[in-house]
Order: C-alpha cells, then structure tokens, then sequence
C-alpha cells in the first residue's frame, strides 16, 4: 500500500475527514490503496513542527521503520507522502528535504514557509532558502494556498506570498511542482477540507 503520513492528526479525523475521503477515493478507483498514519502533535505543536531537526529524525528514524514493520506499505520514497497544514505543511517540506531518501511526496496546506530554523521568526523563509541553494532532490510537490490569506505574518509577507516564493524556487530548480491558489480560501480546516482530494489524487492517483 501507498503511505500517507499526516501531522495534526487529530484535525485530519474531526476538522479534516482524510480518512473518509480517502475511503472514497480508493473506492471510486482514483488513488492506490493508502494507509494513513496521523501524528498527534498537540503536546508541542511548534516544538515538533516549526523546521526542528528531532522531530524529522523522529519521523525518519522510529515512525516510519515502525509503520513499515506493522503494516504492509511500501518502502519506495516515492509512494510515501506527507501531509499537513499550516506549520506541519511547513513540517511536511522540511521532513522530505532532509530524509528525500524516504519520504517523496509533499502535500502542504497554507504551509508556514515564512518561519526561520529551529522555530526561529528569523531569518525568514528559511526552508525555501535552503531549497533554493541546495542541489534538487528527488521530490514532488503539492502546494496550496488560500487565496484569502493576505494578512503580513512575522516575515512581511503572506502566506500567498511566501508559498508564491517556495513555488518559484522549487520550479527554478526543476521539482514536480503542482500549485493552487485557492479562491476564497482562508486559513482553516473548512478551506483545508476541500482541497485534499485533488491533492491526494494528483500525489497518490492512478495515472
């Protein structure tokens, strides 16, 4: 099976129904058959989430060996996606930037790419940056915005902006990249909600 792992995990059951729209998905034959695996981060949200080494080592080295001894998934980078929104979008990008060996695919939702190293403000945009100076890695890309989200956050910039500026620096260096500027969309999870199928389907969809 195809793996998905999603952060906020507890928000992709309630807010985010994942894993009854993936229930439909593979029923109506549009995406491989995909286990999910939801990450609860809420005891330290920005501690797991906001661009920090140990959660990634976290999820490399103890979650995904795990997920692969108890469960029959694949072990191809390229049939793993990770999935969040807002810091664990953000999450979702620097997980597979430093493990692209393991995880391929990247699905953000009004990632926070406007955040700095370690859960630093500054500097800002730190991950695009590291994007942008490092030699392409092999990922894919599925980045969403709300068209909604103009408001300047700690960087200067938008959340429109700032995923503007991922977008521009991934294809400036040749990545797979899909990108949506939601209209009307803003930042929560009735937006989020639905923008995960045609997500799921361009990531993990039957060609």
């Amino acid at each position: 099976y195809r793996l998905l792992i999603s952060f906020d995990g507890e928000d992709y059951v309630k807010d985010i129904p994942a894993p009854t729209i993936i229930d439909n998905l593979i029923a109506a034959g549009k995406i491989y058959p995909t286990v999910q695996i939801m990450v609860d981060n809420s005891q330290d949200r920005l501690g797991d989430l906001a661009n920090h080494q140990k959660f990634a080592d976290f999820v490399a080295k103890d979650l995904l060996p795990w997920a692969q001894a108890n469960y029959h998934v694949a072990k191809e980078a390229g049939k793993v996606t990770l999935l969040g929104y807002s810091a664990g979008g953000l999450a979702a990008a620097y997980v597979a930037f430093k493990y692209p060996n393991l995880f391929g695919n990247v699905f953000s939702q009004s990632g926070a790419f406007w955040r700095g190293d370690e859960g630093a403000s500054q500097p800002g945009e730190w991950l695009t940056s590291q994007f942008k100076n490092s030699p392409k890695l092999k990922l894919r890309f599925y980045l969403v915005v709300g068209g909604g989200e103009t408001s300047k956050n700690a960087s200067g910039f938008s959340m429109v902006e700032t995923s503007t500026h991922l977008r521009d620096a991934l294809k400036s260096k040749g990545y797979d990249v899909a990108f949506l500027e939601a209209p009307g969309a803003v930042h929560n999870g009735e937006s989020w909600r639905m923008q995960v199928a045609d997500g799921l389907i361009h990531l993990v969809g039957k060609k």
